[in-house]
């Protein structure tokens, strides 16, 4: 599955799709698709390419990307540059009464649109840290003084988004929120696939790790076992690439 400008490809160890696709300077550029369906993996494919060529990019039938994907890049865009520079506006010497006028800014979003965009980043962020406090709690560290007023706090920004968008946050985004897995990516010149698989083997640590720690707190003697098998195989994993690695 392949756009003139780039392609849509799998990985081995890799669970998820990769998209490779040039920018507008000619370099490659790979990146995983964080999903498994290959049209899914080809919409973010098209979004790539609308970031870096533009509405001209086509696949190979000819068919420019869906208008709605780049209105709503552009609609970003727009928006952030909108807030830039009523950032910057304070710190500028307030011009003269004959100063020309600057060209107003009008942004594709909604003022409801804004405010429910908001509000959902900010109940995201309320229950990352909740996450995070409990995290550190359990590891022997954190603010254990705290946790009551973060569940609290996330309650009232979950509420407040609620409020505006007239739906609690999806399941998809409630875990999009506290994930923590990050897919590896290739580094650059010939060590590239070295660090690739070092990166897994690595993230594979990580990832067991958080399911012992959860197995422990709720007494899941079942899954924790399991998942200290996954823990001692992805580091005898990543010792192994390191060594192999060293003596290349």
């Amino acid at each position: 599955m392949s756009d003139p400008q780039g392609r849509v490809y799998t990985r081995p160890n890799s669970k998820n799709l990769w998209i490779e696709f040039k920018r507008l300077d000619g370099t490659k550029a790979r990146k995983s698709a964080r999903t498994a369906d290959p049209k899914e993996a080809q919409r973010v494919l098209e979004q790539e390419l609308l970031s870096s060529h533009g509405p001209a990019a086509q696949d190979q039938a000819g068919r420019k990307p869906e208008l709605s994907n780049f209105a709503r890049v552009a609609s970003i865009r727009i928006n952030e540059r909108y807030q830039e520079l009523l950032a910057t506006r304070t710190t500028r010497a307030k011009p003269s009464p004959s100063a020309m006028k600057a060209p107003e800014i009008v942004s594709l979003q909604t003022q409801s649109e804004i405010n429910s965009k908001r509000t959902k980043e900010s109940a995201k962020l309320a229950l990352r840290y909740l996450a995070g406090n409990i995290m550190r709690v359990a590891r022997g560290a954190g603010k254990p003084h705290e946790l009551t007023q973060s569940a609290l706090d996330f309650a009232a920004a979950h509420r407040a988004y609620c409020d505006e968008a007239g739906a609690w946050l999806t399941i998809d985004e409630l875990a999009e929120a506290l994930c923590v897995y990050v897919e590896p990516e290739f580094g650059s010149g010939e060590w590239s696939e070295f660090q690739y698989e070092t990166s897994a083997s690595l993230e594979g640590a990580i990832q067991a790790s958080l399911q012992v720690a959860a197995s422990r707190l709720l007494h899941d003697n079942t899954r924790e076992s399991r998942a200290r098998s996954d823990l001692v195989s992805a580091m005898q994993s990543w010792n192994s690439r390191r060594r192999s690695g060293t003596k290349a």
